[in-house]
Parts: structure tokens; sequence; C-alpha cells
């Protein structure tokens, strides 16, 4: 470890604390576990050695190996278990830092309209592992400047757009993608907050109707189906977790009682909450 950098320069203000931004080392021993809920950042896990299995949202049961790298949404449910010893770099983040990126982003929203997302990953390409065993270099002397850490984010987005292609690129950041990067991030770290449409609309400080169109010209439906749809998929995602009771999911999201709930899994997945569990095994 270098001790000049840390002891120069670890009080200054540009020193980052916060092990959820920025990028992080994750040395995983086999069968360790990796389980969150309600994701506040963006995330890509850069996977440089071994192997782990991902859930995330939806999708359940994912392998990604060395040499693949995985994004995660804001507020996505996810669990994940290293099927051996694994070395990934995390890189979180809120959005896109300038104004490239996030143009980058918004250019590939009429893409998104052809795109079947699958929760894919994407190979790690030159000159990309260079950039990563860089940094592996800097994490493991102990470097948590945050400046460092939004040059770096920017130089990750010119990667993506030198060297990947925009079908590869819209396909790994779909739920990022968006006609307004901005909008969308607000609207992924809240719908889980807000009780109805109309709360929506006040936290965004926008009137009703207005909210409704923009969100209209976003997402391509209504704020209303959108959000049943996405709490929907969380429902799911909870209920496959067996250790997770059938009380606290009716807690957590508002069921009044065994019956709404039974009738709300009907409805949404064509079977009851323990017929569900049982299928997603």
């Amino acid at each position: 470890m270098n001790r000049l950098y840390n002891e120069r320069y670890k009080s200054f203000d540009q020193y980052v604390s916060d092990q959820e931004i920025g990028f992080t080392k994750w040395d995983l021993t086999e069968g360790e576990s990796l389980n969150r809920e309600l994701v506040d950042h963006n995330h890509i896990f850069f996977i440089l050695n071994g192997s782990v299995k991902i859930s995330c949202n939806e999708f359940h049961d994912r392998i990604f190996k060395a040499g693949e790298m995985v994004f995660i949404p804001k507020s996505a449910s996810f669990t994940g278990e290293t099927l051996e010893a694994s070395l990934i770099i995390n890189h979180s983040f809120e959005n896109p830092l300038n104004i490239c990126d996030k143009a980058m982003m918004e250019s590939l929203a009429p893409l998104s309209d052809t795109i079947a997302y699958r929760f894919q990953p994407l190979a790690i390409r030159p000159p990309l592992d260079h950039f990563l065993e860089l940094f592996v270099s800097y994490l493991d002397d102990g470097v948590r400047c945050s400046h460092l850490f939004q040059a770096k984010q920017s130089e990750i987005f010119v990667l993506f757009r030198l060297y990947y292609t925009r079908l590869e690129n819209a396909t790994f950041f779909y739920p990022l993608i968006g006609k307004s990067v901005d909008f969308k991030s607000f609207v992924m770290a809240n719908y889980l907050k807000v009780e109805s449409v109309e709360e929506f609309a006040r936290l965004g400080g926008y009137n009703v109707s207005t909210f409704r169109k923009k969100f209209k010209a976003h997402f391509n439906e209504s704020a209303y189906q959108w959000i049943l749809k996405q709490k929907s998929k969380h429902i799911k995602y909870k209920i496959s977790i067996e250790n997770v009771a059938f009380k606290d999911i009716m807690d957590e999201y508002g069921f009044a009682t065994p019956a709404h709930f039974n009738e709300y899994c009907k409805t949404h997945f064509g079977m009851t909450p323990s017929q569900l569990r049982e299928s997603l095994k």
C-alpha cells in the first residue's frame, strides 16, 4: 500500500468515505452471498475472476463468469452468490456524469422498442480489461479520491461508446436508457416510495397532468400501469425467496388480508403465493 497517499490525502474533502459511491474491489470466497434490496445506485459488476449466480428482479439464477460484466439498475432487488472464489470490481453511480454520457443514453432510447431485455452479461474486451487492471492497483493502494473516481467513470463511458456497438450498449444499459436520463433516474429512484401517481407527481414538482404526459412519453404506457408492473416484479422476487414469510410480504406491500394477497397473485401470476413459490424453485 502507498502510505504517502493515505497519510497525506485521506483527510481531504475529496477522499471518498462512502463505500457505496465510486469503485470497490471485492475478493470473495466460494459460497459468499451478495444480498441487497432496493439498490440506491446503479451498479456495474466487472467480474475479473471466478463466477457468480445472481437473481435480479424477475430474472433468476443467472450465471456470470470471469471476463463478463453485468449491470444492476437502481431500485432493483437482487441476491447473489459466488460459485467459486471471485474477484469483482463494483462501480456504483447515480447517473452518467456529463453531457456526452447522458446524450449517449438518450440517443439509445429509440432502440429500446426493438430489445427484449434479458439481463444478460457483456464481455469485458480490450482496452476495458487494461483499465480494470490499473484500477485494481489503485484500490490495492487504498486510493479513494472522488475526483479520480469521477474521471474514471467518464472514461468508462468513453470506452463503452468507442468499443461497444449501440445495440450492445442499449441491451446492457436497457433499464437506464430513455429520452431523458434525469427523468428516468428520478422515476427509478422513487417509484417504490410512493402510493399514487398524484404523490409521484408532487415529489417531482409536477402537476399531475404534466407528469402523466411526460411519463407516457418516456415509458410508452401510463404511470399507473407501469408502477403496478414494477411492483409486481418485486413481489414476485420476494415470493421466490423461501425464507421470506408471506406475512412480511403482505405487510411490506400493503395487503390487508391473506385473501387479498392470494387474489392479487392469482390475477397477476395465475397462481397462489404458495404455488408461485414452488414453481420458482
